[in-house]
């Protein structure tokens, strides 16, 4: 009975520092983007998207896309994690 007294408050204080940790930190920063690629280095896996450079996940280039054409992109913490093409290059 005494060990059942220390036990649950310590469990419940754990409980409440995790919720709060985790509020505190928060959700990971995500964001779609839209617009032209002015530059594109496969090889350093960084794109450069209106102004706003980011890196590349593995795996998110695909050979259509070159650098004037418009894209949409699902971004995490400055992270390209999915690329699409919505329009060609202009000339």
């Amino acid at each position: 009975m005494n060990r059942a007294r220390f036990v649950v408050p310590v469990v419940f204080m754990f409980l409440a520092v995790l919720a709060f940790s985790a509020y505190a930190v928060g959700p990971s920063e995500v964001e779609r983007v839209k617009g032209k690629i002015v530059e594109l280095d496969k090889a350093a896996m960084k794109i450069k998207i209106d102004q706003k450079e980011y890196e590349l996940e593995e795996g998110v280039l695909s050979e259509e896309i070159k650098v004037g054409d418009t894209v949409q992109a699902l971004v995490v913490e400055d992270v390209v994690r999915k690329l699409t093409k919505i329009s060609p290059t202009t000339p």
